[in-house]
């Protein structure tokens, strides 16, 4: 196979990748569309959860699709991305994420480039999976409480509960899942539930503001230099 046919397999294969994973990263984000609610179950995503791990999961693509604009290096950057992002969103479409790293690793074996591999290349790829996760872990570093009370004559009320604080504080683990508590101070709650599965807008922009940092690292450590 020629040096032309191998490029034009490779970019067919990684465009295949690109375009599965933003159809991955919509994915995430109609399902918080579709659930709205922010006290749902680990299961499901609330609307600003789902903004921010869309976020996430488009950070691969992204990378990818700068590959193809002469940085064919970081192929594997996107397939390492995606595959750390899958397996930290493992709870929404995190094991779908392997298909479109399979296909970048693949595009980048077929790519024609010379044997030796820059220093800052080697430095590159492990970064933007540092950066990838910091962005993810910004929508569960701060715990959130949130809780439902459902009262005697069958009013629900729902809000943000007084507490919570960072995920390694020793008292974060008190809204940690769900829990149901009968009775109340007042006498007029009947039970209480409340869980610290809540991802904030202010987290969720922090969570794409880090996800465009990460593919600006890209774009800057994956430019092409001339000699």
């Amino acid at each position: 196979m020629g040096t032309l046919e191998q490029v034009r397999s490779a970019r067919r294969l990684a465009r295949w990748g690109i375009v599965i994973g933003y159809v991955l990263a919509v994915g995430a984000l109609v399902i918080g569309v579709v659930n709205p609610d922010p006290r749902v179950a680990s299961d499901l995503m609330g609307l600003a959860r789902a903004v921010g791990v869309a976020g996430v999961l488009s950070i691969a693509p992204t990378v990818a699709l700068l590959a193809l604009h002469g940085r064919p290096r970081l192929l594997p950057a996107a397939a390492a991305v995606a595959v750390s992002s899958g397996i930290l969103a493992l709870s929404f479409m995190g094991l779908l994420e392997l298909l479109p790293a399979l296909l970048w690793a693949n595009a980048f074996g077929r790519w024609p480039r010379p044997v030796q591999t820059r220093w800052r290349e080697i430095i590159l790829w492990p970064a933007l999976v540092i950066a990838s996760f910091c962005a993810f872990l910004a929508l569960f570093v701060y715990q959130n409480p949130m809780c439902t009370r459902t009262y005697a004559d069958g009013v629900v009320e729902t809000g943000i509960a007084e507490g919570g604080g960072w995920i390694w504080a020793g008292d974060s683990g008190l809204w940690t899942g769900h829990g149901t508590v009968t009775g109340g101070s007042d006498g007029n709650v009947e039970s209480e539930e409340c869980t610290s599965d809540v991802v904030t807008w202010l987290e969720a922009l922090v969570c794409l503001g880090l996800s465009a940092g990460t593919v600006a690292v890209a774009a800057w450590g994956g430019a092409q230099r001339r000699a």
